[in-house]
């Protein structure tokens, strides 16, 4: 099976730093509350600029501009997200901001490249409904 679809686009990887070290240091149902209200502030600024998340593991986010849909400013999206993504850790009220503290922090990377979108899986059951591969090497910013 070849690529259903090329184009370029700018993907994001963005996981909590010392996650691994948080995980140590509270119970599991403090680790599962506090990555969901974190996930939930992200995904709320990932949609502001229009990206699309292609998942959400452990304590990583996967998302890309201009796929699987046509942005002409994928580029300026994707750097606007990631500068947005950071007032995450400490909104307005502060109150998500104390609750992650001490070591809950992001960090951002952000690749530009030709991407191949197909479907990814066994033939009995696909992950993923559309995925991006990197079909030349990643340009890192």
């Amino acid at each position: 099976m070849g690529c259903r679809e090329r184009r370029r686009a700018v993907v994001m990887f963005a996981d909590i730093r010392s996650f691994t070290r948080f995980t140590r240091m509270v119970g599991p149902n403090e680790v599962i509350e506090r990555l969901n209200k974190f996930f939930t502030k992200m995904t709320e600024v990932v949609y502001r600029y229009e990206g699309t998340i292609f998942e959400l593991t452990g304590d990583e986010i996967l998302v890309a501009f201009n796929a699987p849909f046509d942005q002409a400013d994928a580029a300026s999206r994707a750097v606007e997200t990631a500068v947005a993504a950071k007032t995450v850790q400490c909104p307005e009220d502060g109150a998500v901001c104390e609750e992650l503290t001490p070591v809950l922090v992001w960090a951002s990377k952000l690749m530009r490249a030709q991407y191949c979108g197909r479907n990814v899986g066994a033939e009995t059951r696909m992950t993923f409904p559309w995925w991006v591969m990197p079909s030349t090497p990643p340009t890192a910013w």
